[in-house]
C-alpha cells in the first residue's frame, strides 16, 4: 500500500510526470493489476491516466487487468478500463478472453458491460471451441444466457471442437432454464455434433423415458 501511495502522488505531481522512470512504469502496471483485482476503482482511475502506462500489460501468467475485474465481477472496473482503450479481446494464457471468463462465472453485469463494446468478439473460441455463450450454458448461468443472446453479433449455433452447441450443452446439463432460453432465442434444435446426435433427438428421447417412467409408476 505504501508503494501504490508512492505511485500515486509521483501521478499527481504534473512536472514531474514526463520523466517518469520506466522501472516506475511496469510498477505501475503491477499495481493496476493488483487494484483491478480488487476492485478498487479510484485508484484504477489514477492508474490509467499515468503517462505511459500499458493498460494491457499482462504478468507471466498472461493475467491483465480486464480479465481481473471482469472474473471478480468488478463492472464499474471494467466500464473504466474500456472507456480508456482496453483491448476486450485480449486473451490470457488459457486463451480466454474476459468476457468468456465473466460469463464462466455468471458475472451477468459484468457480461452486459463487456458486450456494449462495439470492438467485442462476442463469439471468440477458445482452444476447445468454446464461446463464452457455451460457457455460461455448461455452468448453469441462465441470467448470463439470456443477456448474452440479446447482443446483436452472437451465433447460438457455433460448435464447439465436439460439435456440441450451446444448446446442446445445456441439454447435456439438463439445464431445461437454459434450454428454453436458447430455443426461444431461435437455437438450431437439428445441428448435429460430430457424434451424430442433435438436440431434438436427445429432448425427444428424455421426453419419452420421462413419459414410460411415469406410467410403469401409475401401473
Amino acid at each position: 500500500m505504501k508503494k501504490i501511495i508512492l505511485t500515486l502522488l509521483f501521478i499527481s505531481l504534473g512536472s514531474l510526470q514526463a520523466a517518469m522512470p520506466a522501472e516506475n512504469i511496469i510498477e505501475l502496471q503491477k499495481e493496476l493489476l493488483w487494484a483491478t483485482e480488487r476492485g478498487d476503482l479510484d485508484i484504477v482511475q489514477r492508474l490509467i491516466t499515468a503517462p505511459g502506462i500499458n493498460i494491457n500489460y499482462q504478468d507471466s501468467n498472461g493475467q491483465f487487468a480486464l480479465t481481473l475485474a471482469a472474473q471478480n465481477g468488478h463492472t464499474e472496473t471494467v466500464q473504466a478500463l474500456i472507456t480508456a482503450g482496453a483491448n476486450v479481446n485480449l486473451q490470457d494464457a488459457q486463451g480466454y478472453t474476459a468476457l468468456m471468463l465473466a460469463a464462466t462465472l455468471g458475472r451477468t453485469d459484468t457480461v452486459q458491460a463487456l458486450i456494449t463494446s462495439p470492438t467485442i468478439n462476442i463469439n471468440h473460441q477458445g482452444v476447445h471451441g468454446n464461446t463464452a455463450l457455451m460457457r455460461a450454458a455448461y455452468y448453469g448461468h441462465t441470467d448470463t444466457v439470456q443477456v448474452l443472446i440479446t447482443a446483436p453479433k452472437i451465433n447460438l449455433n457455433f460448435q464447439n471442437n465436439p460439435g456440441n452447441t450451446a444448446l446442446m450443452i445445456a441439454i447435456q446439463r439438463q439445464d431445461m432454464p437454459t434450454v428454453y432460453a436458447l430455443t426461444g432465442a431461435g437455437a438450431n434444435l437439428y445441428l448435429q455434433n460430430h457424434a451424430g446426435q442433435c438436440p431434438a433427438e436427445i429432448l425427444i428421447k428424455e421426453s419419452r423415458a420421462k413419459t414410460k417412467g411415469t406410467g410403469n409408476h401409475q401401473s
